[in-house]
């Protein structure tokens, strides 16, 4: 039986206002709490220029606290020791791209494959060819992406200066097969990242003259060499108008 006492505490309680909240425009949590946090921004910032200011990171981080900071927040998502990430990944035509062997110990490791990925190859000189094979573990169903070297001499992979397919073509054919494995039965394993060789193989560059030129490690670079062949070619174009006038 209630008393007048509980029921004027529900009454109470039924009156009672909402308390106001105030509306958080960032928080410390989500997966983009380290770009809409501020505190987390700021540490993050600071951990990037530490690592700008040191000798222990490659060239393509060094001196870049932007792209120190970016990586770092890549490697905290992926969960990856932000020194590991940076020294294992490379950017190639504003694109980051990631080691052969880190981005296939991240898939043996955190992939949906049952055991590491394997390989078989088959066939000798052009008829050569490798097949990338893993077993899901849920479906036993055995996964299979396969490279051959009509593939590498279609896609012009061995014609670029210093091209390791030249040299060592059964490890290109290795690392190969594993990023087209991984980029259809476990895209989400590398966060969609490509691996460096594949990049630098696929974003060719050309000279002004059509020669091969050496990959880039920065998107500005690339495009102020295109601003750099422009001037050439215009100041070529005035060169052959003033011949013809003077003709």
């Amino acid at each position: 039986m209630e008393t007048s006492e509980n029921t004027s505490e529900k009454k109470d309680i039924q009156k009672a206002p909402e308390q106001s909240r105030p509306t958080a425009l960032a928080t410390n949590e989500g997966p983009f709490s380290g770009y809409l946090d501020a505190m987390q921004f700021n540490q993050t910032w600071r951990v990037a220029q530490v690592f700008a200011n040191s000798q222990l990171v490659p060239d393509q981080y060094r001196g870049k606290p932007e792209n120190c900071f970016i990586a770092v927040q890549m490697a905290f998502r992926m969960n990856i020791d932000p020194w590991q990430f940076l020294q294992k990944t490379y950017v190639v035509g504003g694109k980051c791209g990631m080691e052969a062997q880190m981005a296939i110990a991240l898939v043996n490791t955190r992939g949906p494959f049952d055991g590491p990925i394997q390989w078989r190859f088959e066939g000798e000189g052009k008829t050569r060819k490798c097949v990338a094979y893993a077993t899901l573990k849920k479906t036993d169903k055995v996964c299979e992406a396969t490279v051959t070297w009509g593939m590498v001499e279609a896609e012009g992979w061995d014609k670029k200066s210093g091209s390791k397919w030249k040299t060592m073509p059964d490890l290109m054919f290795q690392y190969r097969s594993a990023s087209f494995l991984a980029k259809l039965y476990c895209p989400e394993v590398l966060f969609g990242m490509m691996f460096a060789d594949e990049l630098e193989d696929i974003i060719s560059h050309v000279d002004a003259d059509g020669k091969q030129a050496p990959p880039v490690s920065d998107l500005n670079d690339r495009l102020n060499r295109k601003k750099v062949d422009s001037v050439v070619t215009e100041e070529a174009e005035g060169q052959v108008n003033e011949d013809t006038n003077a003709g």
